[in-house]
């Protein structure tokens, strides 16, 4: 997590929780806007409220995404990667091609910890989630983690 270039958003439900305090104390902006080349888009909140992944689409456009920034999104959500739970597909995969960047799902529910030592590998398509926190504590969101690109794959326009 790079205070310099990533951003979050979460639903309006989600807006208070311990995860989005921490990461605000991190410096995080709360404004997709603001992600910067290479960054990353946190995207929180329940699959119940997420579902299809339309409602996170609309949220974060309407906010002013650029996509031409955005390394990738992480859902913390859970089981958006489960496949048919909320139609067809998955919420990750629908936001992935939505939004037209690659999206990191989980297919389990997503928990959080404080306590495990930091580990995130990019190269690995499955992975926990896990940022060094405020006084040396760890952030760890638990999830089995599967990279979804967007269909057809994001292109690069010259000038774009």
């Amino acid at each position: 997590m790079n205070r310099e270039t990533d951003a979050y958003i979460a639903t309006s439900a989600d807006e208070s929780t311990v995860l989005t305090g921490w990461l605000r104390e991190q410096g995080l902006s709360n404004d997709p806007s603001q992600v910067r080349p290479g960054g990353t888009l946190w995207i929180i909140g329940h699959d119940y409220e997420i579902r299809d992944g339309n409602l996170a689409i609309r949220l974060v456009r309407q906010r002013g995404f650029n996509p031409q920034n955005t390394a990738r999104v992480v859902l913390i959500v859970c089981s958006s990667a489960a496949v048919g739970v909320y139609g067809k597909g998955s919420t990750a995969q629908n936001i992935a091609t939505g939004l037209g960047v690659p999206v990191y799902g989980s297919s389990i529910p997503v928990s959080m910890s404080a306590d495990l030592p930091m580990m995130v590998d990019d190269e690995d398509e499955s992975s926990s989630w896990s940022r060094a926190g405020a006084m040396s504590r760890a952030l760890n969101l638990h999830g089995t983690f599967h990279l979804f690109p967007p269909n057809p794959p994001r292109l690069f326009v010259p000038g774009g």
